[in-house]
């Protein structure tokens, strides 16, 4: 991973991705001052060692001006559910997480994979690459019915998938809400930063990504670390 100085600040909100036969933990840290930054977070993190089957630390980017390199994305993918539900229920635990962030801490979210909807890669795709970035994307589905929102999504994934792999683009995740199925979230995985904005503010992206969606989404930019993680 490539080498990233200490932020002087940390920012975050948690989010759990669920898929089939194991479970991918998303912390999402926002604008907040940390007790210890990168030496309290690599501590914290040695307890979901042999627990966890993957941890992957990202900082923010400058791109799309929607992230800073303060801000911290974590993933962690879990192969039981009944370990991470201990594991983050733990009180000891939420107290020594929590005392990295000033208040009000991190918060948790729960999503689902949708391995039927069209997508490519996963989410270990960057692992080729010593720098990849993550491109996260969140909103609400316009529809209450999940075939619709699939079909809408698959069309416009499909028609832009072989332009965006052609610049960088390694991987499509993507997750909707346990308790909404209307939440949406998908991960990008980019080997390259170069067309990274040109992409995601083309203005045929931007109509088709709008279509999506009841209100505007949300997309943010993360960049690889050298922070503790598997």
């Amino acid at each position: 991973m490539s080498s990233a100085s200490v932020p002087s600040q940390l920012r975050g909100l948690v989010g759990t991705l669920r898929a089939e036969g194991f479970e991918q933990d998303v912390e999402v840290v926002d604008h907040r001052p940390p007790r210890r930054g990168k030496g309290r977070h690599a501590m914290l993190l040695r307890a979901l060692e042999n627990k966890s089957s993957r941890v992957d630390a990202m900082l923010g980017s400058t791109l799309l001006a929607s992230t800073q390199p303060h801000d911290f994305l974590g993933i962690d993918l879990w192969t039981n559910d009944a370990n991470m539900a201990a594991f983050y229920g733990d009180p000891a635990f939420a107290k020594a997480f929590g005392a990295l962030f000033a208040p009000p801490g991190p918060s948790l979210e729960l999503f689902a994979h949708q391995p039927g909807w069209h997508q490519w890669g996963d989410m270990h795709s960057g692992d080729a690459y010593t720098d990849h970035w993550f491109v996260v994307a969140r909103g609400h589905l316009a529809s209450s019915d999940p075939a619709t929102n699939q079909a809408v999504h698959d069309l416009v994934a499909a028609t832009g998938e072989p332009q965006v792999t052609a610049v960088g683009d390694v991987a499509h995740v993507v997750f909707t809400g346990l308790d909404d199925p209307q939440e949406f979230l998908a991960i990008d995985i980019w080997s390259d930063d170069t067309y990274i904005e040109a992409v995601y503010t083309d203005p045929a992206f931007v109509k088709g990504f709008s279509l999506l969606f009841d209100q505007p989404a949300t997309v943010q930019v993360y960049h690889s670390t050298d922070w503790h993680q598997w």
